[in-house]
């Protein structure tokens, strides 16, 4: 760990350096090749994958690394807060976590619960999860009076699908390909069930299509990834056969192909697109330049959060989800009408961190950072020794959340805990259940 984060802190001053002297692409490769060390590192490192400071380093110093290139006219020169609080993020998560980790493995026993090894049948939340975004979907749609794919020149057609409550439901498909999952390393011999899982699993595939919500789909996916990747573990994908990785790489396409017609379908044309991001090279095609700004940008507005900040809002940014959750924003709007600083108004996709910056500057950056470093720690020593439905499923989500560290800010994300607590519930009914079940068939016999 040592050696990594002296590695980290020698390469980052190297390319402040450059980035200031205007040596951009230089200083974003030098940052970009640090991240991939460091990945492939920590997962050589690890006893099992995803290992969060390997997914970390990815998701934070590669992607700084991306938007160190500068190769938007929208892009400019950070400030050193900006390059500080970048530096201080990734140090105090990997140190966090770094020695977290370690003393945990250092146990002698693992975590101890009641429900570790159950074998659930997860149909029934399969179904339960289909049927409930499927008809808050179709009120919605009855409410509002349309559905977004079949609308035409509007590209915020999801952005106003919204009724307050009710949406939460609507996009609980998002979780059902996880339990899939569960269910496709677990089945049993029924065609009836095995029918039923298909069926659900594709309704909720199409109902992002429906929504015309791209990251709906993706998130979706990456859930359900990194769900097989903690149930089966990373030397399952090394055992794959010829067929599975055909299936996979079918799957991929179809996904791409999706993630393109929703572009299409969003009137999200070549032109709009590259007249929003302003790249340096007017001919970059769109396949490189809209993935690049969706990286690129977000560590931009942060930076003009840094140099734009009249004043810091001491917590309230990142008390959003309890304000959202409970229906205090509606009664005292004052609470979340707040300003976002960033480099155009269409695109406002920030980091992980932008809020803790925005309620305490640095050290908000330092103990976040630091608080998420001993989360990840945890939920890898936990999900190495449960592996349970919920408990999978709720890792999946914290894992696909630092996976794209650089896309949003997850934990002011009402959203996000949302799917949590929903999580966290179907654990405990299914243990409950399984556990009556158990108790039913000892008084049998």
């Amino acid at each position: 760990m040592v050696i990594d984060l002296v590695s980290f802190t020698i390469c980052y001053i190297v390319s402040y350096f450059l980035s200031n002297a205007g040596s951009y692409l230089i200083s974003g490769i030098l940052l970009c090749a640090e991240g991939v060390f460091l990945f492939l590192k920590n997962i050589r490192n690890e006893r099992s994958f995803p290992d969060p400071k390997a997914l970390f380093s990815f998701s934070w110093v590669f992607c700084i690394g991306i938007s160190a290139l500068k190769l938007s006219n929208l892009q400019g020169k950070w400030d050193s807060r900006t390059w500080l609080c970048f530096y201080l993020i990734f140090v105090c998560f990997f140190m966090v976590c770094g020695i977290v980790q370690k003393k945990l493995a250092g146990k002698k026993s693992g975590v101890s619960f009641p429900f570790r090894t159950y074998p659930a049948d997860v149909i029934p939340v399969i179904v339960t999860l289909t049927v409930i975004s499927t008809v808050c979907f179709l009120v919605e749609a009855c409410v509002l009076g349309y559905v977004p794919l079949f609308t035409t020149d509007t590209p915020h057609a999801y952005s106003y699908f919204h009724i307050s409550g009710i949406h939460y439901f609507t996009i609980l498909f998002v979780l059902e390909p996880s339990f899939f999952v569960y269910y496709g390393l677990h089945r049993t011999k029924s065609r009836r069930k095995d029918l039923t899982a298909v069926i659900c699993t594709v309704i909720c595939l199409i109902l992002p299509l429906l929504l015309v919500s791209r990251f709906q789909l993706v998130f979706s996916i990456l859930l359900a990834c990194f769900s097989f990747l903690l149930l089966k573990g990373f030397n399952a994908v090394r055992a794959l056969k010829k067929r599975d990785i055909l299936l996979i790489l079918t799957g991929m396409l179809l996904l791409v192909c999706c993630y393109v017609f929703l572009t299409v379908e969003r009137a999200h044309s070549v032109e709009y697109l590259n007249g929003i991001f302003e790249m340096k090279d007017p001919h970059t095609p769109i396949f490189i330049t809209q993935p690049y700004m969706y990286v690129a940008n977000n560590f931009d507005n942060f930076n003009c959060l840094v140099e734009q900040l009249p004043e810091h809002t001491h917590g309230l940014r990142q008390l959003f989800p309890v304000f959202a959750l409970t229906g205090l924003k509606f009664k005292f709007p004052e609470l979340v009408n707040f300003p976002i600083y960033v480099t155009k108004e269409e695109l406002t996709t920030v980091t992980m961190f932008y809020d803790a910056y925005y309620d305490f500057g640095i050290p908000g950056c330092v103990i976040f950072s630091s608080m998420l470093g001993l989360l990840y720690a945890f939920t890898d020593h936990l999900i190495q020794r449960v592996k349970t439905p919920g408990t999978a499923v709720c890792a999946s989500i914290l894992y696909s959340c630092l996976f794209l560290a650089f896309f949003t800010t997850w934990f002011s994300n009402p959203t996000i805990w949302f799917y949590l607590v929903v999580c966290i519930a179907i654990e405990f009914v299914l243990w409950y259940f399984e556990t009556y079940k158990h108790k039913e068939r000892n008084q049998l016999s």
